[in-house]
């Protein structure tokens, strides 16, 4: 419990550092969760009893938090699923705005550490979908999942990331599902 707290006290204090510096800056209550959010609790086993371990709502906003940091609006948490290989943590689903100069991301996922092998509420991925303008479908970090290196290629950093899209379907469907703009 006390590391969540120190963890909550550490991102009032960022938080409120970015607007002393004179920029806009959002609190984790400027996101929320959708009124069919689907979380999957963790189901520990129970020799693991540490005071440490994130609910999914603590997971939930640990993922908002970094997004509002990147500049995100109006984040909607909508699925968030315990994973435990390969680390113990969530992948926190949902829909939001982050507008770019030459896209709209509108889909994300954030992997957050549970606290079962340590780092409560670090964050080890983010994967940002979303549109340019001519209707192009666009990936954060790109290329995209969709990308396969040559032969002897080494592929372009952040492509393991994508071995977190796990039911990509599920995924694309967000903006459908929960009522976010469609891409």
């Amino acid at each position: 419990m006390l590391t969540k707290t120190i963890t909550l006290a550490i991102i009032a204090i960022v938080l409120s550092e970015l607007s002393a510096c004179g920029e806009r800056t959002q609190t984790p209550a400027d996101w929320r969760m959708h009124p069919r959010v689907e979380l999957e609790p963790a189901n520990y086993p129970d020799s693991l009893e540490s005071p440490d371990l994130l609910t999914p709502q603590m997971a939930s906003e640990a993922a908002a938090s970094s997004l509002m940091g990147m500049g995100a609006s109006e984040v909607t948490v909508c699925r968030v699923t315990w994973i435990v290989a390969p680390l113990g943590g969530y992948l926190v689903d949902g829909t939001f705005s982050l507008p770019t100069d030459s896209a709209e991301y509108t889909t994300f996922r954030v992997g957050v550490r549970d606290g079962s092998e340590g780092d409560p509420g670090e964050v080890f991925v983010k994967l940002l979908r979303g549109g340019t303008t001519d209707g192009e479908m666009v990936w954060f970090p790109p290329p995209g999942p969709d990308y396969f290196p040559e032969e002897g290629e080494v592929g372009p950093e952040g492509f393991l990331d994508y071995e977190f899209l796990l039911d990509r379907e599920s995924f694309e469907a967000l903006e459908t599902d929960f009522g976010g703009r469609s891409r």
